[in-house]
Protein backbone atom coordinates (compact mmCIF):
# COMPACT_ATOMS: atom_id res chain seq x y z
CA UNK A 1 0.00 0.00 0.00
CA UNK A 2 1.21 3.51 -0.83
CA UNK A 3 0.64 6.91 0.75
CA UNK A 4 -0.55 10.00 -1.09
CA UNK A 5 3.09 11.08 -1.24
CA UNK A 6 3.74 7.80 -3.14
CA UNK A 7 5.83 6.51 -0.26
CA UNK A 8 5.35 2.92 0.86
CA UNK A 9 3.03 2.50 3.87
CA UNK A 10 4.34 -0.47 5.84
CA UNK A 11 1.76 -0.13 8.62
CA UNK A 12 -1.37 -1.25 6.84
CA UNK A 13 -3.18 -3.91 4.89
CA UNK A 14 -6.18 -4.23 2.57
CA UNK A 15 -8.49 -7.08 1.65
CA UNK A 16 -11.71 -7.74 -0.25
CA UNK A 17 -14.37 -8.93 2.19
CA UNK A 18 -18.02 -9.53 1.23
CA UNK A 19 -17.40 -7.64 -2.04
CA UNK A 20 -16.28 -4.59 -0.06
CA UNK A 21 -12.77 -3.14 0.21
CA UNK A 22 -11.52 -3.08 3.80
CA UNK A 23 -8.42 -0.96 4.46
CA UNK A 24 -6.61 -1.07 7.80
CA UNK A 25 -3.94 1.62 8.38
CA UNK A 26 -2.52 3.15 11.55
CA UNK A 27 -5.04 1.32 13.78
CA UNK A 28 -7.98 2.67 11.75
CA UNK A 29 -10.32 0.40 9.77
CA UNK A 30 -12.16 1.88 6.77
CA UNK A 31 -14.73 -0.02 4.71
CA UNK A 32 -15.48 1.01 1.12
CA UNK A 33 -18.84 -0.30 -0.07
CA UNK A 34 -19.45 -1.21 -3.69
CA UNK A 35 -22.55 0.71 -4.75
CA UNK A 36 -22.48 0.43 -8.55
CA UNK A 37 -23.37 -1.75 -10.23
CA UNK A 38 -25.74 -2.91 -7.53
CA UNK A 39 -24.41 -6.15 -6.04
CA UNK A 40 -27.50 -6.91 -3.96
CA UNK A 41 -27.49 -6.60 -0.19
CA UNK A 42 -25.00 -4.33 1.52
CA UNK A 43 -23.06 -6.46 3.95
CA UNK A 44 -20.68 -4.44 6.10
CA UNK A 45 -19.37 -6.39 9.12
CA UNK A 46 -19.90 -4.22 12.20
CA UNK A 47 -17.73 -6.41 14.39
CA UNK A 48 -16.29 -9.91 14.67
CA UNK A 49 -16.26 -12.32 17.60
CA UNK A 50 -15.14 -15.87 18.31
CA UNK A 51 -17.36 -18.65 19.63
CA UNK A 52 -17.06 -22.27 20.74
CA UNK A 53 -19.60 -24.99 19.91
CA UNK A 54 -21.66 -26.31 22.82
CA UNK A 55 -23.26 -29.03 20.67
CA UNK A 56 -24.14 -29.45 16.99
CA UNK A 57 -26.37 -26.32 16.91
CA UNK A 58 -25.41 -23.92 19.71
CA UNK A 59 -22.37 -21.68 20.08
CA UNK A 60 -21.15 -19.93 23.22
CA UNK A 61 -19.75 -16.44 22.70
CA UNK A 62 -19.56 -12.97 24.20
CA UNK A 63 -22.70 -10.93 24.82
CA UNK A 64 -20.87 -7.73 23.86
CA UNK A 65 -21.82 -6.61 20.37
CA UNK A 66 -24.97 -8.72 20.22
CA UNK A 67 -27.13 -6.20 22.03
CA UNK A 68 -28.10 -4.15 18.98
CA UNK A 69 -31.29 -5.32 17.32
CA UNK A 70 -30.36 -4.05 13.84
CA UNK A 71 -27.55 -6.60 13.43
CA UNK A 72 -27.65 -9.92 11.65
CA UNK A 73 -25.57 -12.69 13.28
CA UNK A 74 -23.67 -15.15 11.09
CA UNK A 75 -21.31 -18.07 11.74
CA UNK A 76 -18.32 -18.75 9.49
CA UNK A 77 -15.70 -21.49 9.43
CA UNK A 78 -18.05 -24.48 9.59
CA UNK A 79 -16.08 -27.41 8.21
CA UNK A 80 -13.22 -25.02 7.46
CA UNK A 81 -15.40 -23.05 5.01
CA UNK A 82 -15.02 -19.27 5.26
CA UNK A 83 -16.63 -18.41 1.93
CA UNK A 84 -20.12 -19.25 3.16
CA UNK A 85 -21.77 -18.05 6.34
CA UNK A 86 -24.82 -19.28 8.21
CA UNK A 87 -27.40 -17.19 9.99
CA UNK A 88 -27.83 -17.61 13.75
CA UNK A 89 -30.07 -16.16 16.43
CA UNK A 90 -29.56 -15.36 20.09
CA UNK A 91 -31.23 -17.87 22.41
CA UNK A 92 -29.68 -16.97 25.79
CA UNK A 93 -27.66 -14.09 27.23
CA UNK A 94 -26.28 -12.63 30.43
CA UNK A 95 -25.09 -9.04 30.27
CA UNK A 96 -23.30 -9.12 33.62
CA UNK A 97 -21.23 -12.19 32.74
CA UNK A 98 -20.87 -11.03 29.12
CA UNK A 99 -22.09 -14.39 27.80
CA UNK A 100 -24.47 -15.35 25.02
CA UNK A 101 -25.56 -18.49 23.21
CA UNK A 102 -26.45 -18.32 19.53
CA UNK A 103 -28.17 -21.09 17.54
CA UNK A 104 -27.97 -21.86 13.84
CA UNK A 105 -31.23 -21.14 12.01
CA UNK A 106 -30.65 -23.78 9.31
CA UNK A 107 -31.43 -27.16 10.90
CA UNK A 108 -29.44 -29.02 8.22
CA UNK A 109 -26.10 -27.40 9.17
CA UNK A 110 -24.11 -29.35 11.76
CA UNK A 111 -21.32 -27.98 13.96
CA UNK A 112 -18.27 -29.89 15.10
CA UNK A 113 -18.62 -30.46 18.83
CA UNK A 114 -15.99 -30.06 21.51
CA UNK A 115 -13.60 -32.94 22.17
CA UNK A 116 -12.33 -31.52 25.45
CA UNK A 117 -13.34 -31.71 29.12
CA UNK A 118 -14.26 -28.76 31.35
CA UNK A 119 -12.46 -28.16 34.61
CA UNK A 120 -14.14 -25.93 37.19
CA UNK A 121 -11.19 -26.35 39.55
CA UNK A 122 -9.50 -23.03 40.30
CA UNK A 123 -6.31 -22.59 38.31
CA UNK A 124 -3.20 -21.20 39.99
CA UNK A 125 -0.97 -18.23 39.20
CA UNK A 126 1.77 -19.15 36.68
CA UNK A 127 -0.26 -21.96 35.08
CA UNK A 128 -0.29 -21.97 31.29
CA UNK A 129 -3.26 -20.56 29.35
CA UNK A 130 -3.96 -21.27 25.67
CA UNK A 131 -6.45 -19.13 23.74
CA UNK A 132 -7.87 -20.13 20.35
CA UNK A 133 -9.66 -17.42 18.41
CA UNK A 134 -9.92 -15.23 15.35
CA UNK A 135 -7.47 -12.48 16.27
CA UNK A 136 -7.96 -9.31 14.18
CA UNK A 137 -9.37 -11.15 11.13
CA UNK A 138 -9.97 -7.93 9.19
CA UNK A 139 -6.25 -7.13 9.32
CA UNK A 140 -4.64 -10.56 9.34
CA UNK A 141 -6.68 -13.46 7.92
CA UNK A 142 -9.66 -15.69 8.63
CA UNK A 143 -7.32 -18.39 9.96
CA UNK A 144 -7.68 -19.30 13.62
CA UNK A 145 -4.84 -18.06 15.84
CA UNK A 146 -3.26 -19.54 18.95
CA UNK A 147 -2.12 -17.07 21.58
CA UNK A 148 -0.41 -18.25 24.73
CA UNK A 149 0.24 -16.81 28.15
CA UNK A 150 0.25 -17.50 31.87
CA UNK A 151 -2.39 -16.94 34.50
CA UNK A 152 -1.01 -13.81 36.11
CA UNK A 153 -3.87 -13.35 38.60
CA UNK A 154 -6.86 -15.32 39.84
CA UNK A 155 -8.96 -12.14 39.88
CA UNK A 156 -10.03 -9.87 37.05
CA UNK A 157 -11.07 -6.28 36.49
CA UNK A 158 -11.58 -4.44 39.77
CA UNK A 159 -10.64 -7.57 41.70
CA UNK A 160 -13.54 -9.61 40.31
CA UNK A 161 -13.26 -13.26 41.39
CA UNK A 162 -15.22 -14.34 38.30
CA UNK A 163 -12.20 -13.96 36.02
CA UNK A 164 -8.58 -14.88 35.47
CA UNK A 165 -6.11 -12.30 34.30
CA UNK A 166 -3.82 -13.84 31.68
CA UNK A 167 -0.61 -12.61 30.08
CA UNK A 168 -1.78 -13.24 26.52
CA UNK A 169 -2.02 -10.54 23.80
CA UNK A 170 -5.83 -10.46 23.52
CA UNK A 171 -6.93 -8.34 20.54
CA UNK A 172 -10.05 -7.52 18.52
CA UNK A 173 -11.83 -10.69 17.45
CA UNK A 174 -10.72 -12.64 20.52
CA UNK A 175 -13.76 -11.79 22.61
CA UNK A 176 -15.64 -15.08 23.02
CA UNK A 177 -12.53 -17.22 22.46
CA UNK A 178 -12.26 -20.41 24.55
CA UNK A 179 -9.35 -20.60 26.99
CA UNK A 180 -7.64 -23.92 27.79
CA UNK A 181 -4.97 -25.12 30.19
CA UNK A 182 -1.86 -27.00 29.08
CA UNK A 183 -3.74 -30.32 29.34
CA UNK A 184 -6.45 -29.19 26.92
CA UNK A 185 -9.14 -28.64 29.57
CA UNK A 186 -11.60 -25.78 28.99
CA UNK A 187 -10.99 -23.24 31.77
CA UNK A 188 -12.92 -20.19 30.58
CA UNK A 189 -13.88 -17.76 27.83
CA UNK A 190 -12.20 -14.48 26.90
CA UNK A 191 -14.38 -11.49 27.69
CA UNK A 192 -12.02 -8.50 27.49
CA UNK A 193 -8.54 -7.14 27.07
CA UNK A 194 -6.80 -3.83 27.75
CA UNK A 195 -6.33 -1.70 24.64
CA UNK A 196 -3.21 0.06 25.95
CA UNK A 197 -1.51 -3.16 27.08
CA UNK A 198 -0.15 -5.92 24.84
CA UNK A 199 -0.11 -8.80 27.29
CA UNK A 200 -3.23 -8.42 29.40
CA UNK A 201 -6.47 -10.33 28.88
CA UNK A 202 -9.34 -11.55 31.03
CA UNK A 203 -11.07 -14.92 30.92
CA UNK A 204 -14.39 -15.65 32.63
CA UNK A 205 -13.84 -18.80 34.71
CA UNK A 206 -15.38 -22.08 33.56
CA UNK A 207 -17.43 -22.41 36.76
CA UNK A 208 -19.45 -19.31 35.90
CA UNK A 209 -19.85 -20.46 32.29
CA UNK A 210 -21.22 -23.80 33.55
CA UNK A 211 -23.59 -22.07 36.01
CA UNK A 212 -24.92 -19.80 33.25
CA UNK A 213 -25.58 -22.70 30.89
CA UNK A 214 -27.26 -24.69 33.66
CA UNK A 215 -29.56 -21.76 34.45
CA UNK A 216 -30.56 -21.67 30.77
CA UNK A 217 -31.04 -25.47 30.52
CA UNK A 218 -28.36 -25.63 27.83
CA UNK A 219 -25.97 -28.58 27.78
CA UNK A 220 -22.27 -28.23 26.99
CA UNK A 221 -21.45 -31.57 25.36
CA UNK A 222 -17.87 -32.39 26.23
CA UNK A 223 -15.91 -35.54 27.06
CA UNK A 224 -15.49 -36.72 30.65
CA UNK A 225 -12.03 -38.19 30.18
CA UNK A 226 -9.18 -36.07 28.88
CA UNK A 227 -7.57 -37.80 25.89
CA UNK A 228 -5.58 -34.69 24.94
CA UNK A 229 -3.20 -34.36 27.86
CA UNK A 230 -0.50 -36.64 26.45
CA UNK A 231 -0.63 -35.19 22.92
CA UNK A 232 1.94 -32.67 21.69
CA UNK A 233 0.72 -29.06 21.43
CA UNK A 234 0.27 -29.16 17.64
CA UNK A 235 -2.04 -32.18 17.93
CA UNK A 236 -4.01 -30.60 20.79
CA UNK A 237 -4.62 -27.47 18.76
CA UNK A 238 -5.73 -29.44 15.69
CA UNK A 239 -8.44 -31.16 17.75
CA UNK A 240 -9.49 -28.14 19.81
CA UNK A 241 -9.82 -25.69 16.93
CA UNK A 242 -12.49 -27.78 15.18
CA UNK A 243 -15.08 -26.52 17.67
CA UNK A 244 -14.11 -22.82 17.40
CA UNK A 245 -15.94 -20.50 14.97
CA UNK A 246 -15.83 -16.98 13.60
CA UNK A 247 -18.95 -14.90 14.33
CA UNK A 248 -19.78 -11.97 12.09
CA UNK A 249 -22.19 -9.20 13.06
CA UNK A 250 -23.44 -7.48 9.93
CA UNK A 251 -25.47 -4.43 8.96
CA UNK A 252 -27.85 -5.37 6.18
CA UNK A 253 -28.81 -1.88 5.07
CA UNK A 254 -26.60 0.72 3.38
CA UNK A 255 -25.60 3.72 5.52
CA UNK A 256 -27.92 6.68 5.00
CA UNK A 257 -26.36 9.85 3.57
CA UNK A 258 -26.32 12.85 5.90
CA UNK A 259 -29.22 15.24 5.54
CA UNK A 260 -28.45 18.50 3.80
CA UNK A 261 -29.10 21.61 5.83
CA UNK A 262 -31.56 24.11 4.37
CA UNK A 263 -30.34 27.64 4.63
CA UNK A 264 -32.78 30.53 4.59
CA UNK A 265 -31.79 33.85 3.11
Amino acid sequence: MYKISKGLNTNGTAKIDNKNLRVYTNDILNTYVKVYPDSGKYEVPRSLLTGVALDDKNILTSYNGLVETDLEVYVKGIGGDFKNKYKAQIVAKDKKLDLAVIRLVDSTVILNQGVFPITEKEKLISERALVLGYTMPTMMSDDIKLIEGLISSTSGVGGSLNEYQISAPVKKGNRGSPCFDKEGNFIGIINSGVVSEDNVGYSLKAKHVADFLKSQNITFKTVKENHLSELPLVSKVEKLKKAVYLIELTDMEPPKPPERRKWKR
